[in-house]
């Protein structure tokens, strides 16, 4: 039997462009997080990366231009992969939803 790979192992692996942390309070447990997400040039677009589960991590495409996009994840660390010709990108979070 192989041997388990850790969230820091699996945060190691992932080959993004950019990482950033979504604003969430330090130690809560998510079920999705809430953002808005502009794209420029409007003709391209992102896919964002993130834990879904403890141990598994997952991709969102989002588009150009200007959306807002409940991500399923439960954690407020995501990396983003900028799609050929975007410009500029700008994320804000909007609102989390949590397990309480």
């Amino acid at each position: 039997m192989g041997e388990e790979i850790t969230a820091e192992a699996l945060d190691e692996m992932i080959s993004a462009d950019d990482r950033m942390v979504l604003n969430a309070p330090p130690g809560d447990v998510l079920i999705s997080i809430k953002i808005r997400v502009s794209v420029k040039p409007s003709t391209s677009g992102l896919t964002i990366f993130g834990y879904t589960t403890p141990r598994v991590i997952e991709p969102v495409a989002i588009g150009g231009g200007v959306s807002e996009v409940e991500l399923p994840f439960i954690r407020p660390s995501i990396w983003v992969e900028r799609l050929p010709g975007v410009t500029t990108y700008s994320i804000t979070t909007l609102e989390r939803r949590d397990r309480r």
